[in-house]
């Protein structure tokens, strides 16, 4: 299906607002309302038609409505880590049938990327160690948007941090854990797996 002509559109993130349309993608343009006959739909615009009737359209773009998708559908592109797996993982007492995990170096950084294809809003879920990782594990888990930080935080073995990331017109994802914790030693400790759970792409 052919991308509508570039253009103001009703914002398909936040009611109220128009957003440039550049023929291929969402640009990062606002407005407040959307100046034209159009009034603001789900995921596109609603017309008006003959005798008052309505029409629907599709958001531009996507060709068709997009649902939420969970992201261990989809397949990495590219990676520096073990893994990725996915199953039934156990995340401080809590079990998350829905999971993606991997694990990797105690002197770099591991990460996994996707390719989004400019097609989600946000990324929520939550992400900690899995239940069998070495007591005193510890990271700082990132998540990068064609490069740009878009979120980073701690976890330990006993905490987990909540999702909630916007990815708007992002490309390229990449899931980062860097080790930070250490043993008696002085040793940075990797025995464990960072785990993604119930991690879903929302349009």
């Amino acid at each position: 299906m052919n991308n509508p002509d570039p253009g103001w559109y009703p914002d398909p993130e936040r009611p109220g607002l128009a957003r440039y349309f550049d023929g291929a993608a969402w640009t990062t343009n606002t407005e407040q309302g959307n100046g034209g006959t159009t009034e603001k739909g789900n995921g596109g615009t609603t017309e008006k038609g003959d005798g008052g009737t309505t029409k629907s359209t599709s958001r531009p773009g996507s060709g068709a409505s997009i649902a939420p998708v969970a992201l261990s559908e989809l397949e990495p592109v590219d990676q520096e880590a073990d893994g990725p797996g996915t199953s039934v993982v156990e995340v401080n007492g809590t079990t998350y049938t829905d999971s993606v995990y991997f694990s990797g170096s105690s002197y770099r950084p591991s990460w996994v990327e996707y390719d989004l294809g400019r097609k989600f809003g946000r990324m929520t879920g939550v992400v900690g160690f899995n239940q069998d990782a070495d007591a005193e594990i510890a990271g700082t888990v990132q998540v990068f948007g064609d490069g740009v930080e878009l979120f980073s935080g701690p976890i330990r073995l006993t905490e987990i941090a909540q999702l909630d990331v916007p990815v708007d017109n992002v490309l390229r994802l990449r899931l980062q854990i860097t080790y930070t914790g250490k043993d008696r030693n002085g040793s940075i400790v990797a025995d464990g797996s960072v785990v993604f759970a119930d991690t879903e792409l929302v349009p």
